[in-house]
């Protein structure tokens, strides 16, 4: 289902990059005031790596999940249960967040997909699908008789 979304959404993405569609300051004016996901992507020879801030999210609270080559990755910061003191007039002003990225995986070896949740930082290591090797050069040996004509 996502991919048939992703595949139609796509070619608008582009349009979304024009000065028109920016906020005052140059940024995209998607959800202002909420925080989203933001992400940090190296490339070695052998993977991307792929780092998320997520502070305040428990390791419990986050969800990565594959379906065909798309990854996306989930998390919810939960608001800190508070009491108020008897008799004190407060009120408190702390919500639940959620957040969700997803990501199109071509060339990677989703099942080998590592992460590591530490200090409140996200690390995925994304493996490159090797090449298949290139198999060895063999003669074929042709069968059958030769035709009449040939022989003569």
């Amino acid at each position: 289902m996502y991919s048939m979304m992703y595949s139609m959404m796509k070619p608008l993405s582009p349009m979304f990059n024009d000065p028109f569609f920016r906020g005052f300051f140059g940024e995209p004016q998607r959800r202002p005031n909420r925080p989203g996901m933001q992400v940090r992507i190296h490339e070695t020879d052998s993977a991307y790596l792929l780092e998320s801030d997520l502070p305040g999210v428990g390791r419990d609270n986050i969800t990565l999940t594959t379906e065909g080559n798309v990854l996306t990755i989930s998390a919810l910061r939960r608001a800190p249960e508070w009491h108020k003191p008897e008799g004190e007039a407060a009120a408190e002003h702390r919500m639940e967040h959620r957040m969700e990225r997803s990501f199109e995986l071509e060339g990677i070896d989703t099942a080998a997909i590592a992460a590591d949740y530490v200090d409140g930082v996200l690390k995925l290591t994304l493996p490159k699908e090797q090449p298949a090797e290139k198999p060895a050069k063999r003669q074929i040996a042709i069968g059958g008789e030769a035709p009449a004509a040939l022989t003569e």
